[in-house]
């Protein structure tokens, strides 16, 4: 269908080669493992860069911490530890979430805060 003033040619008739096709479709095949098989390892590459001077990070109950949003708060002191999360007390009237995942809160020294002498 065609909105244009002048008819649309007719479409070509051409026939379809199936052994062509099925070789570019291996050759396709072939470049995409290749592809995934670079990518996998530059992604391993970049992992083991990014986590050279990375370290697990434990919190203790009564450490102070600093809790990141839009702005770091705090210093907050930890008063239970819940699986990977820690709960914390908060001031009155703070309308943040008291209960945090340890990826959300840092400090000078990966999240215990100066004010807790750690």
């Amino acid at each position: 269908m065609s909105f244009d003033w002048r008819k649309p040619d007719p479409p070509r008739k051409f026939t379809v080669n199936e052994k062509n096709a099925r070789v570019w479709v291996k050759q396709f095949q072939e470049i995409w493992d290749f592809a995934r098989g670079n990518l996998e390892i530059a992604q391993q590459c970049q992992k083991k860069q990014a986590n050279k001077h990375r370290r697990e990070v434990d919190f203790d109950v009564g450490d102070e911490v600093m809790k990141l949003a839009d702005q770091a708060a705090g210093p907050y002191k930890i008063i239970e530890k819940v699986g990977q999360a820690y709960r914390l007390k908060l001031d009155e009237g703070i309308k943040i979430a008291a209960c945090v995942i340890d990826r959300a809160i840092e400090g000078s020294d990966f999240g215990k805060s100066k004010a807790g002498g750690d």
